[in-house]
């Protein structure tokens, strides 16, 4: 995974650097997460600014993906990275949980072939609560 990452740096012209390295391995500890968080995890060592700065460079190399939730969004490694999945995202909280299914994946690819449909990609997104927050309030 580290040398796919240093390969796309090097094959776009930027350099590989020891926050950009941080940054990655952050993303790579799992799930989505907020610019917010991540500058958080990489301080003191990166500033926030840096942080934010290698996100936008990220997002335009195709390392992560921007998962928008209204207003608001998280980030998180690409499927350079990752096996393609989905997302439930909790309107209260703002969690966001991966959805990983192979039955899923099959019933997509089912219904796009049943239709003489080429699907060159798809994203589902779930909304709602998550067990934390259904639990607050009961």
């Amino acid at each position: 995974m580290n040398d796919r990452f240093k390969e796309i740096l090097r094959d776009s012209g930027n350099s590989y650097t020891q926050p950009r390295q941080t940054i990655f391995e952050q993303l790579q500890k799992g799930g989505p997460t907020t610019a917010t968080q991540l500058a958080k995890n990489c301080a003191p060592e990166i500033d926030r600014a840096t942080t934010y700065r290698t996100i936008m460079l990220f997002e335009e190399l195709g390392v992560v993906n921007r998962i928008w939730h209204g207003f608001k969004s998280q980030v998180e490694l690409s499927e350079i990275f990752t096996p393609h999945h989905h997302h439930a995202s909790c309107q209260h909280c703002g969690a966001s949980l991966d959805i990983v299914d192979p039955e899923l994946e099959k019933l997509l690819s089912r219904i796009a072939r049943d239709r003489n449909f080429l699907a060159l990609g798809h994203v589902i997104e779930l909304t709602g609560y998550c067990e934390k927050c259904q639990l607050k309030q009961q």
